[in-house]
Order: structure tokens, then C-alpha cells, then sequence
């Protein structure tokens, strides 16, 4: 049978949705690599905190340590984050809480892990106390002025998990001491790629 234009229209077609489907599983290949790449050090994270509660055997002290699940997003702001977890500690009554954010505080388009918390403001009333996590999007307009939440600890690289883990153990062997949790450092204003964050 001889081609028509027709048929050579349905050939074009056929091209053309073979490479656009060829296109999407590109697109889907590069976005599960950069999910892959984002969550695997969050990962190590959690792996290495877990063995180590679980060696403690801090839950038969009824504590509770543990870092939270890998959740992608895209908040702009003074900078880019690309996804968000937290870091949680509960002994008894008392809790404790860190935010982990995946983004380039520091120098655009290098992306890390970063730990950071938060408090609520003086000015206003709630009954919340502590220090505690909050999402990109709740977060990242009180890095630059007051709101209802102030920042608590500075955006602070997780470079070292083991200084991590032991620092999050320590506080758990002092919160089950029923002593105070250490403040966060006198860096609080610490860095922040946008220069506006500093003004």
C-alpha cells in the first residue's frame, strides 16, 4: 500500500510521541537521581543514630531520639531548599527538636545538609517552649525579622554525623538528668548567602 499523507502524518506523530516519551523517562531518571542524592546522606544520618539508640537502649529509658522522614520541596526564599527533615528527642515531659534543611545557605547552587531551630517570639503568646522544627516554608521568614517564631540555633552544616550523634546523645543524657539543655551558640546571626538576611 502506497503512503499517503496521511500515513506520513501518523509516522510524524509516532516520532514525535517516541521522543517525548523519551523525554519523560529522562526527566523522571534525573529527578530520582537528585532525590537519591538529597536523601542518602539523611539516611546515613538516621542509620547511624538508630544503631547507636539502639545499642544504648535508650528506649527502655523511654527515650526517644530519632531523625524524621526525608520530605522533598521547593521554598524560595534568602536561599534555596529543596527538602526538609527534622531531628526529635523526647524524654518524659520534655522535648527537643532541630529542623534539617537540604539547601545553599552558604553559596548558591551548593547544596548540603543543614541543622537549624527555632523558638517562639517573646511578643507573642504561646505555649510552646523550647526549641523546636519548623518546615522551610514556616522558617525561612524569621531568618531576616521577627515573626512568631525567632531563630533558636544557626543554619549549621551537618558535616560530621558522628559530632552530631554525640551531641544529640549528650542532650538526652542530660535531659533524662533533668538538666538544661545548652542555648544555642552566639553565632546565632551565623551565614546566610543573601546579603539582605544580614541587613
Amino acid at each position: 500500500m502506497q503512503k499517503t499523507s496521511v500515513h506520513r502524518r501518523f509516522q510524524k506523530f509516532r516520532e514525535q510521541w517516541a521522543e517525548e516519551n523519551r523525554q519523560r523517562e529522562l526527566a523522571k531518571e534525573k529527578a530520582r537521581k537528585r532525590k537519591e542524592m538529597m536523601q542518602r546522606p539523611l539516611d546515613d544520618l538516621r542509620d547511624k543514630l538508630d544503631v547507636v539508640v539502639r545499642n544504648e537502649k535508650l528506649a527502655d529509658l523511654g527515650i526517644e531520639l530519632f531523625v524524621g522522614d526525608f520530605r522533598e520541596c521547593n521554598v524560595q526564599g534568602f536561599f534555596e531548599v529543596r527538602a526538609y527533615s527534622c531531628v526529635y528527642l523526647r524524654v518524659g515531659g520534655f522535648e527537643l527538636s532541630h529542623s534539617l534543611w537540604f539547601c545553599d545557605c552558604e553559596k548558591e547552587g551548593e547544596f548540603r545538609w543543614y541543622e537549624t531551630a527555632f523558638t517562639s517570639s517573646p511578643l507573642v503568646s504561646n505555649t510552646r517552649q523550647g526549641r523546636y522544627h519548623l518546615a522551610p516554608e514556616d522558617g525561612m521568614p524569621c531568618l531576616r525579622a521577627m515573626d512568631i517564631y525567632q531563630r533558636a540555633w544557626p543554619l549549621t552544616a551537618v558535616d560530621d554525623a558522628d559530632a552530631f550523634v554525640e551531641r544529640w546523645l549528650e542532650w538526652a543524657a542530660d535531659a533524662y538528668e533533668g538538666k538544661r539543655i545548652v542555648d544555642a551558640p552566639d553565632r546565632i546571626e551565623a551565614f546566610y548567602r543573601r546579603e539582605e538576611v544580614m541587613r
